[in-house]
């Protein structure tokens, strides 16, 4: 792509910022004028953003950075320590959002739980903040790091305007791995977890992050991920292949077989749609808030793509009654 764009317009000045521009400097020189580190960018990108108008839900970043010890993750060593925006301007920004009509915003950063470390607050302060601002959209929440996430912070979500999905970057279940890799937290806490959403919630949306083939898996670890993820209340996954990233510990550690991680793989993803179907099983002949995101296709508060026969004004939020044609979940007002 720099390629094309250096070749098409050969007088322009290119500058390359984000993780990749510091991660492999000597391969981009060729194309680039200069780089943008993100410790240049602290301040220019958690000033206060518009939202885009193009579409009924959007973005506000809270944080960025990271000081987690993650062995395979480079994105926290590219980034550096977590650096959060003031409550007053993401306060802000979510009154603006709902002036400007929008349903539904998204809480986004590089570890959001570490929001406020270098502002004398914390994340669960911000949550307690934002349920007691009038005048804004619902709000979902991105990944929730499992080390930081309590009872406690799940209390808080339930009592405030935040939709019932919870994003998980578990990993993995094995705890042979997870002390390997510096996760911080057993499988015991997972369970846990997602246990008690399942009890705090209606029918809450569950989703985990998984790494097929980290360094020192075996056949027992991901036989573990199978049935932690089947027996949990998991309701899909994202499912990642480990990759070596020059200047992590991970990558100085032995790899696994490609065809071995291929298998494991195409089994996550089998588990995946059954996971996914099981959720819709559980929803339909249910009623569940549903934001139409475009013509005929929404989106439910817990997380679940709604299909409708019937077209419903796009931006708006319906009240359906979900129903499976097959393995397609639809909805309609009943």
């Amino acid at each position: 792509m720099l390629r094309r764009i250096k070749l098409s317009n050969p007088h322009a000045k290119i500058f390359i910022t984000g993780c990749y521009a510091l991660y492999d400097i000597e391969s981009l020189k060729q194309y680039a004028d200069g780089f943008i580190s993100m410790q240049d960018k602290k301040q220019k990108t958690l000033i206060f953003n518009k939202p885009k108008k193009d579409r009924v839900r959007t973005y506000i970043k809270i944080q960025d950075g990271c000081d987690e010890k993650c062995t395979y993750c480079i994105s926290s060593r590219l980034r550096g320590k977590p650096y959060s925006k003031p409550m007053s301007h993401i306060e802000k920004e979510l009154k603006y959002a709902y002036e400007q009509g929008f349903k539904e915003v998204v809480l986004t950063g590089l570890n959001i739980m570490l929001y406020g470390l270098d502002i004398n607050t914390d994340f669960k302060t911000l949550l307690k903040r934002i349920n007691t601002i009038k005048n804004i959209p619902e709000i979902r929440l991105s990944s929730l790091e499992p080390r930081l996430l309590d009872f406690e912070t799940i209390d808080i979500i339930r009592n405030g305007p935040f939709k019932p999905h919870f994003h998980i970057p578990v990993q993995t279940f094995s705890n042979k791995l997870l002390s390997i890799h510096k996760r911080g937290y057993t499988d015991k806490h997972i369970a846990a977890l997602t246990q008690y959403i399942e009890q705090t919630f209606s029918r809450p949306g569950i989703g985990a992050d998984i790494i097929a083939g980290l360094p020192f898996e075996d056949k027992k670890d991901h036989k573990k991920n199978l049935v932690f993820l089947n027996e949990l209340p998991f309701t899909y996954l994202h499912i990642f292949t480990f990759s070596k990233n020059p200047g992590t510990p991970a990558a100085n550690m032995p790899t696994i077989k490609d065809s071995i991680v291929k298998d494991r793989i195409r089994e996550l993803k089998s588990l995946d749609e059954r996971l996914r179907l099981r959720f819709k099983h559980l929803n339909a002949g249910k009623k569940q808030n549903v934001l139409m995101i475009k013509k005929n296709t929404g989106l439910s508060d817990n997380y679940l793509n709604v299909n409708t026969e019937t077209t419903f004004p796009v931006g708006h939020i319906q009240k359906l009654l979900l129903y499976l044609k097959g393995q397609k979940l639809y909805g309609k007002y009943s």
